[in-house]
């Protein structure tokens, strides 16, 4: 320890200047002070290391809001795209009902056992009249598929989307179904 007087160093846990006698309490005082001053001084310093360290939590959860929000998932989008291959879905099915199932509904297995030759004819124009419609559901069923092809690229078109993995599946099996259908 320095004595304050004389500057010179004496022995640890003296009273006095062993050199000039001056009493040390007062510089035991100062050396206390500075302790507690050093103590005050780290412990502002944590304070600053809390405080960085919590300025820093708030900035890393407004970047990840502001991430989630400009940056997030596209399922509004994805969305739409379904909404519009659903109704290319519907577009083609009610094409189905109204055309396909109608037509199909009028073919009946031909008559052989027609004894007179007007029932034959009948037959044979019947046989005739279904297979011209028989051809033009090649017509029908080829607009169908347009329908259903147009569906499946709006479907397509959400790979392309930031979407949680399970829509992408969701995806997935929509399109598996569609294809099936085609």
């Amino acid at each position: 320890m320095l004595c304050s007087e004389c500057g010179r160093e004496t022995e640890e846990g003296s009273r006095f200047c062993s050199y000039c006698g001056a009493p040390l309490v007062i510089e035991r005082e100062v050396v206390e002070e500075r302790k507690m001053e050093k103590k005050i001084q780290e412990k502002k310093g944590k304070g600053k290391i809390y405080a960085g360290i919590a300025i820093a939590a708030i900035v890393i959860v407004v970047l990840g809001f502001v991430g989630l929000t400009f940056l997030g998932y596209e399922t509004d989008k994805a969305n739409d795209l379904v909404d519009m291959a659903n109704s290319e879905i519907k577009r083609g099915n009610d094409f189905l009902d109204n055309t396909v199932s109608v037509k199909l509904g009028e073919f009946r297995e031909i008559n052989f056992d027609v004894e007179t030759e007007s029932g034959i004819n009948q037959e044979i124009g019947n046989a005739s009249q279904w297979r011209q419609d028989a051809f033009g559901l090649k017509t029908t069923v080829g607009r169908v598929k347009d329908h259903f092809e147009k569906a499946k690229d709006y479907y397509e078109e959400t790979e392309e989307l930031r979407l949680p993995e399970w829509y992408h599946d969701y995806i997935e099996l929509k399109v598996q179904a569609l294809e099936k259908d085609l």
